[in-house]
């Protein structure tokens, strides 16, 4: 399994998600790894200033394929909830 890599943006898999941004949150539900998706949940459960829920929910209005990882991201944000 090959380690998740961003391609038009500076941050990392490794930095904080806040800093992920949009391009880097549809990156990590498209492309990610269990590893990558708690770190997102894990963020989305510690988002204290809601730019993590923002950009989440962008993602997740842009997605043309909705795999079983973006479904449970949208319930996790529709609930309110990590």
């Amino acid at each position: 399994m090959t380690e998740l890599e961003f391609r038009n943006i500076t941050a990392t898999p490794d930095d904080p998600v806040a800093q992920w941004g949009v391009e880097g949150i549809l990156t990590c539900l498209e492309r990610g790894h269990l590893k990558q998706w708690r770190k997102l949940a894990r963020a989305l459960h510690d988002d204290n200033d809601g730019v993590v829920r923002q950009n989440l929910f962008v993602v997740l209005t842009m997605l043309e394929r909705q795999n079983g990882v973006a479904k449970v991201f949208r319930n996790l944000v529709q609930a309110g909830a990590a």
